[in-house]
């Protein structure tokens, strides 16, 4: 009789965790399944052990990993949520006519992985109310820094109001 199984060892924590082998109809064959919720680098280790009856009343059992096991697994981040992403600094709540002011987008996958490079689009608009009318959006300078930050600049017009600040 012929047994796999699949182990999952997280490289920069060493956790080893055993993953489920369920069959797959479309794909005629198996899947693996198992919880990576967090970005990073995955060794899969397949061994395949097989019982052999030798004689009456005894066994001989083998286990060898599969072909090229281990398999290297790289898990992204997934794309942003907004529900855990969060903005952060004084330009959210106050800013001085005429002077820069800064905040920073802290991009996350509902993972709260860090989402960064080109492929994820931030989308940033500050407005302001004149007489019940919404005046066209301010212009922005928004630079990617590290593990998934986006810190945004602007500059406040000299006329007072309230600014709405969308993200």
């Amino acid at each position: 009789m012929i047994e796999t199984s699949v182990d999952v060892q997280d490289l920069h924590t060493g956790r080893i965790q055993a993953a489920e082998i369920e069959p797959h109809e479309e794909l005629a064959g198996p899947m693996v399944y198992f919880n990576a919720s967090m970005a990073g680098h995955f060794a899969v280790h397949v061994r395949v052990e097989n019982s052999l009856d030798v004689s009456w009343g005894s066994s001989n059992r083998q286990s060898a990993p599969l072909g090229a096991s281990p398999y290297l697994v790289q898990v992204v981040p997934t794309k942003i949520d907004g529900y855990c992403t969060r903005a952060r600094g004084d330009g959210i709540t106050r800013t001085a006519a005429g002077l820069p002011t800064t905040f920073s987008v802290f991009a996350r996958d509902k993972f709260q992985n860090s989402c960064l490079g080109a492929r994820e689009q931030i989308h940033v608009h500050i407005s302001q109310r004149r007489n019940s009318e919404l005046v066209v959006p301010m212009d922005l300078n928004i630079t990617e820094g590290e593990d998934g930050r986006y810190d945004v600049e602007y500059v406040a017009p000299y006329e007072s109001g309230v600014m709405l600040l969308s993200v």
